[in-house]
């Protein structure tokens, strides 16, 4: 059993504090400006990084959307997903660590949204996508919170039919090569005290 180590969790909660907004109820907010996420590349975001919420994902440059799940711009393509394993399609989908089918944003008539045409752009232009993986979202996926998995290339996309005949977008992605194992990643990714500072932030928010 780990005692909380207080300067893990406050680096893990910098910058956050809890809003009580109608109802009583409580929620996460971001009270500095967060690091540009719009760059190409790991952005000096280390193998293995974890977080506690998408926030703070936002908060360090991994990922720029505070909800969405694909992040990037028109014109270059995507600089990050975060499987979540919460597109609605999930049945659909396939994580086998070093590759992954990746669902793109919903439209009820399988046409191409605006965010997925962000991952078309990126299997046109071959730039890399930061993957972050969120709890729960594969046997690849941290047991809780979210975790940074390395760069992928968008190596191909297909509508595919979901088992009620509903048609979608999906795109695999494809780990590039000479970076850390993914193995050796989810083995020590989040650390014990990790685990004891999300267990600390569940306890209090």
């Amino acid at each position: 059993m780990f005692h909380l180590n207080n300067a893990v969790y406050q680096e893990l909660v910098r910058g956050i504090v809890r809003t009580t907004g109608d109802g009583g109820r409580r929620y996460p907010t971001l009270t500095i400006n967060p690091r540009p996420s719009n760059i190409f590349g790991h952005n000096n975001i280390p193998l293995g990084k974890w977080w506690i919420l998408q926030l703070t994902v936002r908060r360090d440059g991994g990922h720029g959307a505070a909800i969405a799940g694909i992040y990037g711009a028109a014109s270059e393509g995507a600089f990050s997903v975060i499987s979540s394993g919460s597109s609605g399609y999930f049945e659909a989908d396939e994580d086998q660590g070093d590759w992954l089918w990746y669902a793109g944003s919903h439209s009820d008539d399988a046409r191409m949204t605006a965010h997925s045409e962000l991952l078309v752009k990126s299997h046109q232009s071959r730039q890399p996508v930061r993957v972050i993986r969120a709890k729960g979202a594969s046997s690849w996926a941290p047991s809780i919170g979210y975790r940074y998995d390395g760069l992928y290339q968008v190596a191909e996309y297909e509508l595919a039919t979901r088992r009620d005949g509903h048609q979608y977008w999906r795109f695999k992605l494809v780990r590039m090569p000479n970076q850390e194992s993914l193995a050796s990643i989810h083995n020590r990714s989040p650390t014990p005290h990790e685990r004891a500072a999300y267990m600390m932030y569940e306890e209090i928010r």
